[in-house]
């Protein structure tokens, strides 16, 4: 198998939002099922919009979460997110007296606790978080971390994650923990390094934004890949962002793991999960030029 079959993809979160106190706050959209908006049905995550290359928008108890197909060319993905947004935004601009009609892609937003606590089991999903097992490769988390579904109800914030897949190359599929520490060691850095929002990145990291969150997964074409969960959905709205991110997500792949570099950049694991954590930027940059010399 060549290089030339890595494939990417993503399943990021975003919002709609109103603004209050010159803050955005998560408009839920639990609220906007409730004013009769189409969807599909598709369990507890109704289908909100489809596009015609088979991706879809699909609502995540506090936010919306993006499905789209692997693609062996970054910018696909993010052009079809960037799709998906645009073509249920109408939709929101049927609504002007409750939220935006733009969808945001923002690490934090702020949650109205006293507003939504009382409105019953419809919201439920909007006021909890996590679903499926995260898994920690450095173990930063504690256990009860990786497994439990967070009451939120009193929580003030409500989190957008950018979940990156990466499948196709040999040594993902072999080696799926050792793809992992390549992804943190440049698409976290990455991410940290050159986020605009610095300050909401920060607030994400006290237990979705750590440094090594991921899943293996198992596609349905039978490939392994593995999801770096760590980065936020910042690159959804930036997509100078979004190059810089799955550039690095090729290197860490196509040269940390593929070409054995590994080993060589364990001295540095501390200051990186240190850089990550406190979104020290700074050091982020320092850090990647640091992994460049060993290329």
């Amino acid at each position: 198998m060549s290089k030339s079959n890595m494939l990417f993809g993503a399943d990021p979160e975003v919002f709609a939002v109103y603004e209050k106190d010159g803050e955005y706050f998560a408009f839920p959209p639990v609220s906007l099922l409730e004013q009769g908006i189409p969807v599909e049905e598709n369990g507890d995550h109704p289908i909100v919009f489809r596009d015609k290359d088979g991706g879809y928008l699909h609502i995540d108890g506090a936010a919306f979460e993006m499905c789209v197909p692997p693609s062996s060319n970054w910018e696909n993905v993010w052009e079809q997110c960037d799709s998906l947004q645009k073509g249920f935004e109408p939709t929101l601009g049927n609504f002007p007296h409750l939220c935006e009609h733009k969808l945001k892609a923002l690490p934090t937003v702020n949650w109205e606790v006293d507003r939504w606590q009382y409105m019953g089991a419809a919201f439920d999903y909007a006021n909890r978080m996590g679903c499926d097992k995260d898994f920690d490769v450095w173990k930063f988390a504690a256990p009860s971390e990786e497994v439990d579904v967070m009451d939120a109800t009193y929580h003030p914030y409500r989190y957008g994650g950018g979940h990156i897949h990466v499948s196709g190359t040999p040594k993902i599929a072999t080696e799926p923990l050792n793809a992992i520490e390549a992804m943190i060691l440049t698409v976290g850095l990455a991410a940290t390094a050159y986020s605009t929002v610095p300050d909401l990145e920060r607030l994400r990291t006290f237990r979705f934004g750590r440094p090594s969150k991921h899943r293996i997964q198992n596609y349905p074409d039978g490939a392994i890949g593995v999801e770096y969960r760590t980065p936020s959905c910042s690159w959804v709205g930036d997509k100078s962002l979004a190059k810089i991110i799955f550039e690095w997500a090729k290197i860490g792949i196509e040269e940390l793991l593929e070409n054995n570099l590994l080993a060589e950049l364990k001295d540095i694991h501390e200051k990186v999960a240190y850089a990550i954590t406190n979104t020290d930027q700074e050091l982020a940059v320092e850090l990647l030029e640091y992994v460049e010399t060993k290329l």
